[in-house]
């Protein structure tokens, strides 16, 4: 299972990449902000979780949410990694 999950990370990860170097590079000062979409045309369907505790109030398995997506690919909690970003801040 585990194997099969990181195969899909995977192609979401490509998915968003190839997304993202569609788009046209732009020169940005020192700080600001990215907005987008990461989108996927492979939304998997993942098999339910097994529940361990509180059966009686989840009963015997929940819906994965591993990956969540819009019924048209758009994906949520995506992580974009920008090659050559290098931060100069203080945290």
């Amino acid at each position: 299972m585990r194997k099969g999950l990181h195969v899909v990370y995977a192609g979401l990860a490509l998915t968003a990449v190839a997304v993202l170097a569609a788009r046209p590079a732009v020169r940005a000062p020192e700080t600001g902000s990215i907005i987008g979409t990461v989108t996927t045309s492979n939304v998997p369907v993942l098999p339910p979780l097994e529940v361990n505790k509180n059966q009686d109030y989840c009963g015997d398995e929940v819906p994965s949410e591993a990956v969540v997506a819009t019924s048209d690919g758009r994906l949520r909690y995506a992580v974009v990694h920008l090659d050559g970003a290098e931060f100069t801040g203080d945290l």
